[in-house]
């Protein structure tokens, strides 16, 4: 099977103005726009997203003007940029779609996005992987992960990404998946991407994460490596292409 290499990034929250700032406004799109940049420099095989891609299902007109400039250079260059909802920018109450929808239908993004707990409009096939998007859960995460991992193609073959906290992890800000959950999914994948993450866990590592979202939750982590590598023995591995 052909390696295959990423960038991972979430909780962009792109049009939050925060503190009512515009420069805030200007700085989250800063940050994106250096990912998506950094991205398209190395020529990776695609860009994911694990959530709050927006800070709202409903932003302003200027988010999603500025959304659209910021990744026009992935649908230039055929760059699939793989998408699922998270808490901030999923619909509520009567919603039937938001912003990230509207990203889909004009190909600037692939929405993984499951129908309940049918998973088989929420996957993207790639190099011989499956991108499997899980979005996110709330308050169904229990028992949740158990039937959708008996889902999941039996081969290791997946990528999964999962709008949620991790046990130890982030556990007070949002439903969160335990350890052991986390370790089912390995069974079936080669990498989970549980978003909004501060730092490097065990189970599932972190990608590339916004400077913006870095100083906010982890000032004193490690600066993270840019680029997740999978290749065909199952491993997996964080490289920089400027090194290797």
């Amino acid at each position: 099977m052909k390696d295959i290499d990423f960038v991972h990034l979430s909780d962009t929250h792109l049009g939050y103005r925060q503190y009512g700032l515009d420069g805030r406004f200007k700085d989250w799109g800063r940050a994106t726009r250096q990912v998506i940049d950094y991205a398209v420099d190395h020529d990776v095989d695609a860009v994911i997203h694990s959530g709050d891609l927006f800070n709202s299902a409903k932003p302003g007109r200027d988010a999603l003007l500025q959304a659209t400039q910021i990744f026009e250079p992935l649908k230039e260059r055929g760059i699939p940029f793989l998408v699922i909802k998270g808490n901030h920018d999923r619909e509520r109450g009567k919603q039937r779609c938001g912003a990230i929808d509207v990203l889909d239908r004009l190909k600037y993004c692939e929405l993984l996005d499951p129908s309940g707990k049918d998973i088989s409009e929420a996957v993207y096939k790639l190099n011989g992987y499956n991108f499997i998007g899980l979005g996110y859960p709330g308050t169904d995460l229990e028992g949740w992960i158990d039937d959708l991992s008996e889902k999941l193609p039996e081969k290791r073959d997946n990528i999964v990404l999962l709008h949620a906290g991790v046990e130890g992890h982030f556990e007070r800000w949002a439903p969160h998946i335990t350890l052991e959950e986390l370790k089912k999914l390995k069974e079936k994948n080669h990498l989970s991407r549980p978003g909004p993450l501060p730092r490097f866990i065990q189970a599932g590592q972190l990608g590339f994460q916004p400077r913006e979202r870095r100083e906010r939750e982890d000032r004193t982590a490690a600066e993270p490596k840019n680029i997740l590598s999978c290749g065909d023995g199952g491993e997996e591995r964080e490289c920089d292409r400027d090194r290797d």
